[in-house]
């Protein structure tokens, strides 16, 4: 009787041949730019990455396909150009943060000296006099600085709780150099903000110093900033609310400059801790920095890159002495935003309500009287917030290069904060002739379009307050049609949006709305920031992102809004399918979606239980994978669990106990889609693997693998239409690639499969009609077979003996797989005949003495030949 490798008659030339005819088939239906239609798994397989084809890769250099050369590819920043284990890491695009920096640590300097102005401070009668929203000169002058120093900490902390805060009230030199080298000690590695407010002292010098106080405050003191800077270290933020404060990021600039040059002789080491550098000529105070300086490896190319600076006005910038503001103007902009823009709001609109409002209510103001909390979305004060949230997100998004955006918006929480509020300072300081500055500098935004929809919001909700203010009142609150006008804006672009045009500014409001709640949930601080029908694959298309969009493809920004909705009760469902439409457009939506910062967002979602969003989030995610399921977002998704929900999608067939946690039933479609996000969640993912099998995915494909294909097999005169039909197809073809992904690789697993008689199951679609199905099976099929050279080759010897082997039954079952896909190898489809020469070549790798003892046996050789 002839061997299996006699009668399959694979060698290394028609091997060569089936990777060879693959590859231009496939090169002549493909689209540029478009997703590759030769899967990874695929390949992985046929590029002979596999450790069953070591020896054929020896000698098919030249046969191995040509990977990661699409369009896509090209935007990928740092993804290897060939194939490897490093080129599956390296497929991460932009949207993910390289840089993970989080503010650890705050200083705080507050140089204030009450009741004695500097020398070139000329005040008017009245003037504003509030710091931190308290009158100085409403009690004793040091309680009052106490007073003030504890508030302006207060304000911080609502934007950054886990920080650890130190601050110096009037300090001296050494006072500051203490509080900022234990700040960068405090925060090692991670971010630094310094907080200055020199209202107190005379303004900077074009020599880059700031001014502190002597012990007895008798003096002035000269601060360098070159010697800040040394102190402090990097990353760091400043913040400097003083007048004149525009003189002090030019001085910095040419200090970092100076460290630049200074840096062509630095010494690894020179601190003693590895991680600063020392200049050749430098200064005495900057011989080193602290720990957690700049990287020891080499001076970063751009010298500003680790610092960011929010100065309150221009180097000619005095600050306003109007005395319906505070004092210190810039710092409440920056930390307490909703006060301020609604009393600068009230200042600016007053006078237009007095035909409307009753006097005393005019006098009164109701800017500080609007009810509720801030955390609260269902109280008008927490609405508020949420549409500013949103509102300065869209502008920012709307101006910003995608990648500053990212760094400054996607990336710390603390410095997220204070630059979406910068924004309203840009806009309220310039109303009172400053103009903040600020590095990295951002384009005016004081005259952004949606400035007026905040406006609009505000006089909607301070409108309402008289009559919900009244004693005795029942008067509810009526909530701002805000975010569902923007989820209607957004669903018109939908509907005629063109790649040819500039998107509309309503768009990231409605998709890209990154709400506090969910960006401080990825941060993991403390949730302060959070709190029509569903998409379908086109019958026959994997659910892989590669769908053609059915509407027109327009390469619009997402809006800031939808992600912040998706968190809302009440808009969650209505974003959900407005960003399933827009992902379907095509991979750059979903490339774009991910870099506004949906991924926090539809991973939270995933903890929902709600029965009506399953299938939309599950075509959501199926999108993500398809575009990006590398290593990182694997590990996402298992972290916290979100693999039982695909799980549980999955085995939502309407049929057997309906418990309290079972799923309703779910189309053929959603639980292909739901296969396809838990086939790339496995693949290549050991823990992935485990754990989904922990969760009972196995259960799960081969308990609806015989009732799908018995759909499948259906005919129009047995009920089923094409529709069905093409959805159980896709339906039983993932199911089987899940299958496969779930065990490769791991024997507990497939011994597992196997005692549930997978091999069997699986062997009947090799006579399904679909090539797709037939090929997806012979992957499932050559999964099961175990490759162990070290395990293989002892019992290959105990075979050869002729000694019982220890895995007789694993045997037997693989060799009824092997007879399977021996039936196959004739197939029409190169696809399935590429995909048995796989499984055989495993099977061949795994029972590699077995063969070569069958081999030397069908050649007649000598026994003292055999095995050679």
């Amino acid at each position: 009787m002839d061997s299996p490798i006699t009668t399959l008659g694979v060698t290394t030339l028609s091997i060569h041949r089936v990777a060879a005819t693959l590859e231009k088939l496939i090169s002549r239906v493909e689209e540029p730019g478009s997703p590759s239609l030769l899967t990874e798994e695929l390949s992985r397989r046929l590029c002979l990455q596999d450790p069953a084809f070591a020896w054929l890769r020896e000698e098919s250099e030249h046969a191995r396909p040509r990977l990661l050369c699409e369009a896509r590819h090209d935007e990928l920043a740092g993804a290897p150009a060939g194939p490897g284990p490093g080129a599956r890491e390296g497929l991460v695009s932009r949207w993910r943060q390289k840089e993970r920096l989080k503010t650890t640590a705050v200083a705080l300097v507050v140089c204030l000296n009450i009741g004695v102005d500097p020398p070139d401070v000329v005040r008017v009668s009245p003037c504003a006099r509030t710091e931190c929203w308290i009158d100085p000169l409403s009690m004793p002058a040091a309680k009052a600085l106490d007073a003030i120093g504890k508030s302006l900490q207060v304000q911080y902390e609502r934007w950054q709780p886990r920080a650890k805060y130190k601050m110096h009230l009037d300090p001296t030199t050494e006072d500051v150099k203490k509080l900022a080298t234990s700040s960068r000690r405090a925060a090692r590695g991670e971010r630094v903000l310094f907080h200055y407010n020199g209202h107190g002292v005379p303004r900077p010098t074009a020599n880059g110093e700031i001014w502190v106080f002597n012990r007895s405050y008798t003096q002035y003191i000269p601060l360098s900033l070159y010697d800040l800077q040394t102190w402090l270290g990097t990353p760091a933020i400043y913040v400097f609310d003083c007048s004149t404060a525009g003189q002090i990021l030019h001085s910095f600039k040419q200090f970092m400059a100076q460290r630049a040059q200074e840096a062509e002789g630095y010494a690894p080491g020179a601190a003693g801790n590895g991680s600063a550098y020392a200049p050749s000529s430098a200064p005495s105070t900057a011989s080193s920095l602290p720990e957690g300086g700049l990287p020891p490896s080499h001076p970063p190319a751009d010298p500003m890159r680790s610092c960011i600076l929010l100065c309150a006005c221009g180097e000619a910038d005095v600050l306003p002495q109007t005395a319906d503001l505070p004092a210190d103007l810039f710092t409440a902009c920056l930390t307490t935003p909703i006060k301020v823009a609604l009393r600068w709001f009230w200042a600016r609109s007053a006078p237009r309500w007095r035909d409307a409002l009753p006097e005393e209510e005019l006098r009164a103001g109701l800017a500080d009287r609007v009810p509720g909390k801030q955390t609260d979305r269902k109280t008008p004060l927490g609405e508020l917030n949420w549409v500013f949230t949103a509102i300065t997100d869209t502008i920012a998004w709307n101006v910003l290069p995608r990648a500053l955006f990212q760094r400054l918006f996607r990336q710390d929480l603390l410095v997220a904060s204070l630059f979406r509020n910068f924004l309203l300072a840009d806009r309220v300081m310039r109303a009172h002739g400053c103009t903040p500055v600020s590095h990295p500098r951002l384009p005016p935004t004081h005259q952004h379009a949606m400035w007026q929809a905040w406006d609009m919001a505000a006089e909607a909700c301070l409108l309402q307050l008289p009559a919900m203010l009244a004693p005795g009142s029942t008067v509810e609150y009526v909530p701002s049609p805000f975010f569902s006008e923007q989820l209607t804006a957004f669903e018109l672009w939908l509907e005629h949006g063109s790649p040819d045009r500039p998107p509309p500014e309503q768009l990231p409001i409605v998709l890209q709305a990154r709400s506090e709640y969910c960006f401080c949930f990825c941060q993991g601080g403390r949730g302060e920031w959070g709190r029509g029908g569903s998409p379908t694959v086109s019958a026959g298309a994997v659910p892989d992102g590669a769908h053609r969009a059915q509407g027109p493809s327009a390469s619009a920004p997402l809006t800031l809004l939808n992600l912040s909705v998706l968190l809302s009760q009440v808009h969650r469902l209505r974003a959900l399918v407005l960003l399933g439409r827009f992902l379907d457009m095509g991979s750059w939506a979903v490339d774009l979606a991910l870099s506004v910062g949906i991924f926090p967002y539809v991973l939270k979602l995933l903890q929902t239980t709600a029965a009506d969003l399953r299938a939309t989030l599950v075509f959501i995610w199926a999108k993500i994978m398809a575009w990006d399921a590398n290593p990182q977002v694997q590990g996402d998704l298992v972290k916290d669990g979100g693999h039982v929900y695909f799980v549980k999608q999955l085995d939502a067939r309407g049929s057997g106990p309906g418990g309290p946690g079972a799923a309703p039933p779910a189309a053929a479609e959603s639980r292909a889609q739901a296969a396809f996000v838990l086939a790339a969640l496995c693949d290549g993912h050991p823990r992935g693997q485990l754990l989904c099998a922990k969760a009972g995915l196995l259960g799960a494909v081969l308990g609806q693998m015989p009732q799908a294909l018995a759909a499948l097999a259906a005919g129009p005169g047995a009920g089923g239409d094409g529709q069905s039909r093409r959805s159980s197809a896709l339906l039983v073809k993932w199911l089987a690639l899940v299958l496969g992904k779930a065990v490769e690789g791991q024997p507990a697993l497939c011994a597992a499969a196997m005692a549930e008689q997978a091999h069997d199951i699986v062997a009947r679609l090799l006579a399904s009609a679909d090539p797709e199905v037939r090929g997806a099976a012979c992957f499932a099929l050559g999964a099961l077979i175990q490759v162990d050279p070290g395990e293989e080759e002892a019992e290959g010897e105990g075979e050869a003996a002729g000694a019982q082997p220890p895995a007789s039954e694993r045997w037997k079952q693989e060799r009824a797989i092997a007879c399977s896909l021996m039936e196959m190898v004739y197939d029409a489809s190169p696809v399935v005949r590429g995909e048995v020469a796989c499984a055989l070549g495993r099977l061949a790798s795994g029972h590699g003495l077995l063969f070569q003892a069958a081999s030397t046996s069908a050649l007649g050789l000598p026994p003292g030949l055999r095995g050679v």
